[in-house]
């Protein structure tokens, strides 16, 4: 089951990285079949689709998720893509179909006996979906896991901009540049960076990016940085690391969130 821990605060990159790998995990297991229902009290669109049997992948950007559809012995062109925003309260749960939660606002079932779902729960409706074959949002700069250079890089050519005399803590909110990164995230890189908040980005950055720390997303990364500092924006990378180190398996989801919450310093769990 996907873990109501979630929803003691907003999703961040590190839950969308866990939701991704537990949709592949599910989507390992299990094929699906028939139509994918949604909700009749949901404003995000109907999404027309049905297969006998067809499988389910994810992928993540940031605070963006996406969903592709295939259809099992039809080429990928029948395919379709999902792309979801998690709003306050989204998340991903995997139940059996009579249990459904009574805030899961699209559900997909499997071909088992009995009968399981996918189902996408959100209790403040604030999060949705549309189709969308490719891409992400025009408005969300790359993942600062999975595209780290790409991030890193974003930011340096962008410092110049009138946005980055702003304060650091305000900046960081900007998903154009620091996708992923929200309220508690912010509060844990700053804390760990030892950054003062109201502090004008510029300032914070230019002196910080001369510094190149090369980051490839392995094991070692995570060695080498328990023996130096990262700064900032080494921070956005491998103060998230540890979700993919974590195992993936559906039935362990619950236990998987609270071992990443209790890494966390500026978070407290009651």
């Amino acid at each position: 089951m996907c873990s109501s821990l979630y929803s003691i605060r907003m999703p961040e990159l590190p839950e969308l990285h866990m939701s991704c790998s537990f949709v592949n995990a599910v989507g390992r297991q299990h094929v699906f079949s028939g139509k994918v229902c949604k909700s009749a009290v949901h404003k995000s669109e109907d999404v027309s689709f049905s297969a006998t049997r067809y499988t389910i992948t994810s992928h993540v950007r940031g605070k963006e998720m996406s969903l592709t559809l295939t259809p099992q012995g039809s080429s990928k062109s029948q395919s379709i893509r999902l792309l979801f925003h998690m709003g306050m309260s989204g998340q991903f749960q995997f139940t059996k179909a009579n249990e459904l939660h009574k805030h899961a606002h699209l559900t997909f079932y499997t071909d088992d006996q009995p009968v399981m779902a996918l189902s996408f729960v959100d209790v403040r409706r604030f999060g949705g979906w549309q189709i969308a074959q490719e891409g992400w949002g025009h408005d969300r700069g790359p993942d600062p896991i999975d595209e780290y250079e790409e991030f890193r890089s974003h930011i340096e050519e962008n410092l110049d901009k009138g946005l980055f005399v702003k304060p650091i803590c305000e900046v960081m909110m900007d998903q154009r540049y620091f996708n992923g990164i929200g309220n508690y995230l912010r509060a844990e890189i700053l804390f760990r960076a030892r950054v003062r908040p109201f502090d004008s980005a510029r300032s914070v950055l230019e002196p910080l990016l001369r510094q190149r720390h090369e980051y490839h997303g392995s094991l070692e990364v995570q060695r080498c940085c328990a023996y130096s500092t990262p700064n900032i924006v080494e921070w956005c990378f491998v103060g998230n690391f540890n979700v993919l180190l974590m195992p993936n398996l559906p039935d362990s989801t619950l236990q998987i969130i609270y071992l990443y919450m209790c890494t966390l310093d500026c978070l407290i769990i009651s």
